[in-house]
Order: C-alpha cells, then sequence, then structure tokens
C-alpha cells in the first residue's frame, strides 16, 4: 500500500483539514505529521494547545492511519525516514513564502519517486471565521 503524508501545524483543525485527509485516503496509508513545538515557533505559530494535546486531536481524526512528530518546518526528518509516496498539501503553498517549503518538499522526494498533491484551499465560511479568529488573537491584517 502507497503511503501518503501531510504535517499539521495548528491545533485548530477545520473542513480544510478534512479536506485533505479525505483525499489522501485516495492515495493510500494516511500518515499526518504534527509539527513539534520547536518547529510551529520557527514556523512563525504560537501553539494554544499542547505537543500533546494536538496529536491527540489529529489522531482522533477519522481517516488518519499514524501520527508522527515532525521537527523540521522543510520536512527533512520525516522524508529521510517515511520516504512516501505522496505528500499532500493545501494548495496555497504554491504561492507566497510557503512556496520555499513546497520547492523544497518537491525536490527531495523527487529522488524516490514521490509526487505532490496539492488540494484546493477550502474557503468556506467556517475556515474564514477561524482565520479571522486566528488573526485577530495574533494581531495580523487579513
Amino acid at each position: 500500500m502507497k503511503t501518503v503524508y501531510t504535517c499539521f501545524c495548528t491545533d485548530i483543525i477545520h473542513e480544510g483539514h478534512l479536506n485533505i485527509i479525505r483525499n489522501a485516503q485516495k492515495y493510500g496509508r494516511v500518515v499526518v505529521g504534527v509539527l513539534s513545538d520547536e518547529a510551529t515557533l520557527r514556523y512563525n505559530q504560537f501553539p494554544t494547545l499542547s505537543f500533546e494535546e494536538r496529536v491527540e486531536l489529529i489522531r482522533k481524526i477519522e481517516g488518519v492511519d499514524e501520527v508522527i512528530t515532525q521537527n523540521d518546518v522543510l520536512y527533512d526528518d520525516v522524508l529521510d525516514s517515511l520516504r512516501p509516496d505522496y505528500v499532500i498539501h493545501g494548495d496555497n503553498w504554491r504561492e507566497g513564502p510557503i512556496s520555499a517549503i513546497r520547492s523544497h518538499v518537491e525536490e527531495k522526494i523527487k529522488a524516490w519517486g514521490g509526487e505532490i498533491i496539492d488540494i484546493p484551499y477550502t474557503y468556506n465560511e467556517q475556515v474564514r471565521r477561524l482565520d479571522r479568529q486566528i488573526r485577530e488573537k495574533l494581531a495580523m491584517p487579513e
């Protein structure tokens, strides 16, 4: 069975994350990485839940086969050990600053024939509301 990898750095699960997991299930066994506290801070986010709580949150999602720790924002630690057939992510990482992460992942997984699957970003009122709440909490502009 093929392995599909995705990573979440969030402590709020919304329809977009669930959409990624539903799509990942079509390709194989779903492994979800949870960014460690240190990696989350390097990614410029401040978790409101402990790492253990975030892992448990992901573990309870239907369709997740395994939850692992991701200690590197660039995915290197996980990609080297897991060597997934697919890395799946919302297509929001195709542009802007996080596109550098996507480019790095794409180059890395080419070594063993892996592919990136970009899922169209989920835009719905629940996601927008959560995004606004997070931005307000962090005093970030929209």
